[in-house]
């Protein structure tokens, strides 16, 4: 799922949010954030393969999906500034994670 968003995105990947182009189609039909859902989806498989309980493990996988989370919230803010209400009308056709 993450490959798969990371290839709709194409040029408009980017490290900090940026708003270059709205992307709808492929997994951003359904998901507005499939690339941080299937990093979940997977992280989960590996917790789930290595069923690793130690405090560390849990700490990192916690700390990773709350700044997933939170730049996910940073990406939505981003490009409903830049695209209005076109973004915001996909905001709500699509779910924000699941």
């Amino acid at each position: 799922l993450d490959l798969w968003g990371y290839t709709v995105l194409t040029r408009s990947f980017g490290i900090v949010p940026e708003a270059r182009e709205l992307k709808t189609s492929g997994p951003y039909h359904f998901v507005r954030h499939p690339v941080y859902l299937g990093q979940f989806i997977s992280q989960a498989g590996v917790w789930l393969f290595f069923a690793q309980t130690n405090a560390l493990w849990i700490g990192l996988s916690v700390v990773f999906v709350a700044m997933q989370l939170y730049r996910s919230k940073l990406e939505d803010r981003v490009l409903a500034e830049a695209f209005g209400e076109p973004y915001r009308e996909w905001q709500q056709r699509t779910f924000w994670f699941v």
